[in-house]
């Protein structure tokens, strides 16, 4: 179960990865800069609807935001978005170069 805690530092995380402050995010969901806040800290959570407002605003799904496994989700979806406009032997390619960058930072450990 998600605490209002855990919603509230997910939140914090996501709104940083997409580099606004506290005060912008209120003004681009129409809230205000305390309401943001407040979230971030476990106060209150957003209402069914707002948070809906919320995930468009940061360009994800409700499904990657409760993705707490995936630290970057709007970067995620991005790629995720990009691969799909490719053809099946550039997604392989895809796969392939990130295993070959998997395998050079294991051996750099």
């Amino acid at each position: 179960m998600v605490t209002k805690e855990d919603f509230g530092k997910r939140f914090k995380q996501i709104r940083l990865e997409k580099g606004v402050t506290e005060k912008e995010m209120g003004k681009a969901i129409g809230h205000t800069e305390k309401y943001i806040k407040n979230i971030e800290n476990g106060v209150t959570l957003p209402t069914l609807r707002h948070f809906f407002r919320i995930c468009d605003y940061f360009g994800i799904t409700a499904y990657l935001f409760f993705r707490f496994d995936i630290d970057y989700p709007i970067l995620f979806n991005e790629l995720i978005s990009e691969c799909e406009k490719l053809n099946d032997d550039q997604k392989g390619m895809i796969i392939n170069v990130t295993k070959d960058m998997i395998r050079a930072n294991e051996r750099r450990r």
